[in-house]
């Protein structure tokens, strides 16, 4: 599908893509690129000339069937997160088990109540603390399992910068 005019920021889809520059007069230029999610890379095609220069705008096309051959680049690798991310989710994490902890010695200590004093507003305090202390083991699970997650795409590196969730082409050459 033609997409216009070079030099131009064009994005993709995650996948292989069949990125041509054609102008008239002039060698197509043809490069199979693979993106992942959240890349930004920069690709430049030359054109040779044929014949006379024409008078007609080099223009960009793409296409998303299969490639028939892996382009001369290897793809970069997947961008990661920032570490912000994962040190705020881990630290939640541990903030929600602490809850969870304190609210679990009180909920035993109103066991213990009600079993040396049974009476229905001690049983309601025994249950209720109990259910809350299961929501927060529940979320505070749930908060450790995205920082697992989070941790194998955190950039702990320091590779980072400024990031684009989206993922990008930026096209250019001599034509």
């Amino acid at each position: 599908m033609p997409l216009g005019l070079t030099p131009r920021r064009q994005p993709l889809n995650p996948g292989r893509h069949v990125l041509e520059v054609r102008r008239e007069g002039w060698r197509t230029a043809r490069i199979v690129v693979e993106t992942f999610s959240g890349e930004q890379r920069s690709v430049s095609l030359t054109l040779e000339k044929l014949k006379e220069e024409p008078t007609s705008p080099p223009a960009v096309a793409a296409s998303t069937a299969p490639a028939p051959e892996p382009g001369p680049e290897k793809p970069k690798s997947r961008r990661h997160l920032s570490q912000a991310w994962f040190w705020s989710t881990a630290g939640l994490s541990v903030a929600l088990a602490g809850a969870a902890i304190a609210l679990g010695v009180l909920s035993i200590n109103a066991r213990s109540d009600y079993e040396s004093n049974p009476t229905k507003d001690g049983l309601d305090r025994f249950l209720q603390r109990r259910m809350i202390t299961n929501v927060l083991w529940g979320v505070a699970g749930a908060a450790a399992v995205s920082g697992t997650v989070l941790f194998f795409f955190t950039d702990f590196h320091g590779e980072g910068g400024r990031r684009e969730l989206s993922a990008g082409l930026c096209l250019g050459g001599r034509f």
